[in-house]
C-alpha cells in the first residue's frame, strides 16, 4: 500500500533517497493510523456492542440500563429526560 502511495511522486522527486526515506516513513505511520481507526470503528461499533461494551457505550451519551426502564423512547431506543437549563449527555449544550 505504501508503495502505491509512493509512486504518485513524480520522478524527479523519486531520484532523492532522503525525501523518499522520509515520505515512506510518514506514509507508514499514515497505513498504521488506519488500520487503528479501522479497529476502533468496529470496537466502539453501538450495532456490534454487547454486554460491559454496550453499557460503557451507552454511559458516554448519557444512557444507562435504567434509562431504558424509565426515559422516553425515540425510535424505540430509550433517551434519557434533562431537565431544562441542565447539561444534555457528554455535557454539551444545554436543552432549553
Amino acid at each position: 500500500m505504501i508503495e502505491d502511495y509512493l509512486s504518485l511522486f513524480p520522478g524527479s522527486t523519486r531520484e532523492k533517497a532522503r525525501f523518499m526515506e522520509l515520505a515512506e516513513a510518514v506514509l507508514r505511520q499514515v497505513t498504521d493510523l488506519q488500520a487503528v481507526v479501522a479497529f476502533m470503528n468496529g470496537a466502539f461499533s453501538f450495532a456490534e456492542a454487547e454486554g460491559k461494551q454496550l453499557d460503557l457505550l451507552a454511559e458516554s451519551v448519557g444512557l444507562s440500563r435504567a434509562d431504558t426502564a424509565a426515559g422516553s423512547k425515540l425510535h424505540g431506543r430509550a433517551v434519557p429526560a434533562v431537565p431544562p437549563g441542565q447539561a444534555g449527555p457528554l455535557g454539551m449544550g444545554r436543552n432549553e
